[in-house]
């Protein structure tokens, strides 16, 4: 006589304590579930539509800091700290957790242009073009009061921007020219130009240090490197290019923000065409700047809001604005890729979570494995219409909604405007120029 035993595991049914769940045992046998994927499809739906009841992107100002803001700066080291410079000549010290300044100065006697950093030490530098001087400034440990300025220089021309070297001790400062100076040194130790007028910023390269990017007001970007007395290429655009970031995980991309209402993405090997166009805005791009994931980028128009990209894809992923927020100038990154710092016109700072649904603060194992499980039914599911139009969905301002519609009708327009050239004089005579093509005029070496 054979007897046949049900062996079981304690662990598989028994709880370690009280507070724990009931633990339930499931058959995952394909012939018992015959609605899996009917199921699955309306978890995806279900947390689409929990994204968005649960997207508060906006934290909160940081304070009136008396006249319109021009520069953020992001401390390299503390992700709690940042700079901002105003129109006034005023620098102020913020810390973000509490958006509390704590330090302020009085800087310069017009508008701070240029602020950053130095990658080691406590050390940070500001330009004005009223004054035309250049101050370097030392924070001291308690972060209780600045000193007064450690260097302090006069310049020959008015600085439109500037930037630090990423491990040396060297800066670039854009003007009437790309400048490079040594902070031991008081002339510039390299100068490159290219064309009469001025450059609008200059930004070195994270990983080939002897690289130099800069964006000029005659619609141009630069390509410079600092072995050499002359710049290496030049590329001409439809229009002017007003900010530019490199992507901190691939050295060789840099985007740029443009007069032409787009961001633009470029591939430093190959610098004929935009590697990507990202089209969104309503008005002039402003600034542009990458996460530190190098995944996305955060770029800051004159329409008063605030776009957020993934890198390569031309539509944006979200929008962020306020009924308050006026232009956009700056909008800068944390260290953690978690938050975004923006200032306005309307003199304020402002901060914003980088993923809207965000829960901040510390998530329990359960609810980590729920948050995973929702995006990998969003992700499976995102091409499904009701599931897309739900993410994609935005609501906006009206005025930026009749703005939207009305570049979406000059596209069609353009668009149906060629295709006749195309049919009526011959596709020998009008050949098709794609998107990315249409907004280089040339590359000069």
């Amino acid at each position: 006589m054979k007897v046949k035993l049900l062996l079981r595991n304690p662990q598989d049914y028994l709880r370690e304590t009280a507070d724990d769940i009931h633990k339930l045992a499931r058959n995952p046998a394909p012939e018992l579930h015959p609605m899996s994927a009917e199921t699955e499809y309306v978890r995806a739906l279900n947390a689409a539509k929990l994204e968005r009841v649960f997207a508060k992107p906006f934290l909160g100002c940081f304070g009136d800091q008396g006249d319109q803001l021009s520069r953020v700066c992001m401390h390299p080291r503390a992700l709690s700290l940042c700079l901002s410079g105003c129109v006034d000549g005023r620098v102020a010290f913020w810390n973000i957790p509490r958006r509390s300044r704590v330090l302020q100065l009085d800087a310069h006697s017009g508008c701070v242009q240029g602020l950053c950093w130095h990658p080691e030490q406590d050390l940070f530098y500001s330009c004005c073009d009223t004054d035309r001087t250049l101050k370097a400034w030392r924070v001291g440990d308690d972060l209780t009061e600045f000193s007064r300025p450690v260097s302090q220089r006069h310049l020959d021309f008015a600085p439109l921007n500037l930037d630090h070297h990423v491990s040396k001790d060297l800066f670039a400062l854009s003007g009437d020219a790309v400048y490079l100076y040594d902070s031991r040194r008081s002339d510039p130790v390299g100068q490159w130009k290219w064309g009469s007028d001025s450059v609008l910023q200059a930004r070195f390269n994270p990983t080939e240090w002897h690289l130099l990017a800069a964006v000029t007001k005659d619609n141009a970007l630069l390509l410079i490197d600092t072995r050499q007395r002359e710049p290496l290429r030049r590329i001409r655009c439809e229009f002017r290019q007003n900010a530019l970031c490199w992507n901190p995980q691939e050295p060789f991309v840099l985007a740029t923000a443009s007069d032409d209402y787009n961001l633009y993405s470029w591939d430093a090997r190959r610098l004929a065409s935009p590697a990507c166009v990202y089209r969104g805005h309503t008005n002039a791009a402003m600034d542009v700047d990458f996460a530190p994931t190098g995944r996305e980028l955060v770029s800051a128009s004159y329409d008063c809001t605030v776009r957020l990209w993934e890198s390569g894809r031309s539509q944006s992923r979200d929008v962020y604005h306020t009924k308050r927020m006026y232009r956009v100038f700056a909008a800068r990154y944390s260290l953690d890729a978690r938050f975004i710092v923006t200032a306005s016109a309307d003199f304020n700072l402002r901060l914003w979570k980088a993923r809207a649904s965000e829960k901040l603060g510390a998530l329990t194992p359960r609810e980590r494995a729920a948050v995973n499980t929702a995006e990998a039914l969003k992700q499976k599911y995102a091409h499904h219409p009701q599931v897309r139009r739900i993410v994609q969905h935005r609501h906006l301002p009206k005025r930026l909604y009749q703005a939207q519609l009305e570049m979406k009708a000059i596209r069609g327009k353009q668009r149906r405007k060629e295709v006749n050239r195309r049919e009526h004089r011959g596709e020998d005579k009008e050949p098709f120029v794609p998107e990315r093509d249409r907004h280089v005029r040339g590359v000069d070496e």
